[in-house]
């Protein structure tokens, strides 16, 4: 069943809502959810968010759980504490089983982010800390390091920033009570190690990520850097890496406008401020883009939005800058 979403998704068909909610009641039903393995969650999890249908409240909260118990839950830990709140156990996170590649973390990291869901402080801690075992254990890849970010940027909380979704565009809208909302700062704090984990990761893997993951972990570390969850100190290192990997040639060539207006806002969020040659090959290309962009058509709406973006992000650091 798995496989069958994921080439949905992949082939880019989109199946009426009533049959996925059929599917999710019958072939994926909470109780068959126990039998999945990391991957299957993992490609379910990953095609139900390109295709953009969120199940009912009830099927996510037995995925939640089958995820927690599948993916990092340890051995002999009884059973979870109750999703949407609390402490975390002694012993409850950080344990990664042996078997799951980081891939199927990451990416039931970004759906579950994606799909606009709330988990829980909980949850989303002991999340943050397996990927850290994975990071620390060197196992992540570029594109894990980016999904990862970015989706505990969006879990933790913070909002009123750019979005930069790893596949296809955002889920338009936010239902009450999903991520998104308002910050909650216990729950940042607990964060701290996991995420000086993944920014340490990312510092190592910037000069190898592609355009649309460097921007993606430039902007989950504005996020979180804004929501309090890191420190400048902390992040400083890896902001550096990210910069210096995106003004090389190679990405250049191949950024897209919006990644090089979300790199743009990312910098002035943070209150960096780079060579001022930085700034003119980023926003170059951005320009570069926008006029290819603007004659074929389809894009040029967010084209426009991102040049607005760009411009007041060069603004800003002129003005600071006492030019």
């Amino acid at each position: 069943m798995s496989n069958t979403l994921w080439a949905l998704a992949t082939l880019r068909f989109q199946p009426h809502a009533d049959w996925l909610a059929a599917l999710c009641d019958t072939a994926a039903s909470p109780s068959r959810l126990r039998a999945f393995g990391p991957q299957a969650l993992a490609n379910t999890a990953q095609a139900l968010a390109r295709l953009e249908y969120l199940p009912s409240p009830s099927w996510c909260r037995a995925f939640l759980l089958c995820c927690r118990d599948t993916l990092w839950l340890p051995e002999g830990a009884g059973q979870p504490p109750q999703l949407g709140g609390g402490a975390v156990r002694q012993g409850a996170g950080g344990v990664v089983r042996s078997w799951v590649e980081p891939q199927s973390l990451a990416l039931v990291a970004w759906a579950v982010a994606r799909l606009g869901l709330a988990p829980g402080r909980a949850w989303v801690e002991e999340l943050a800390a397996a990927a850290a075992g994975q990071a620390a254990a060197g196992r992540l890849m570029p594109l894990d390091v980016a999904n990862m970010m970015w989706a505990l940027s969006v879990l933790a909380g913070a909002d009123g920033v750019p979005h930069t979704g790893q596949h296809s565009g955002d889920v338009q809208g936010q239902a009450p009570g999903q991520a998104g909302g308002d910050v909650d700062n216990a729950a940042l704090q607990g964060l701290g190690a996991s995420l000086g984990a993944l920014l340490h990761a990312w510092q190592r893997a910037a000069d190898a990520m592609e355009p649309q993951q460097l921007s993606a972990c430039l902007v989950a570390t504005a996020r979180l850097r804004r929501s309090g969850a890191v420190t400048a100190a902390t992040a400083q290192a890896a902001v550096a890496a990210g910069l210096r990997a995106v003004a090389a040639p190679r990405v250049l060539e191949a950024a897209s406008g919006q990644c090089m207006a979300n790199a743009l806002w990312a910098v002035a969020s943070m209150g960096v401020r780079p060579p001022q040659e930085w700034v003119a090959a980023v926003v170059a290309r951005f320009v570069e883009c926008a006029v290819v962009e603007d004659d074929v058509g389809p894009q040029v709406g967010g084209c426009r939005g991102a040049l607005a973006a760009c411009c007041r992000s060069v603004i800003l650091h002129a003005w600071a800058s006492g030019l």
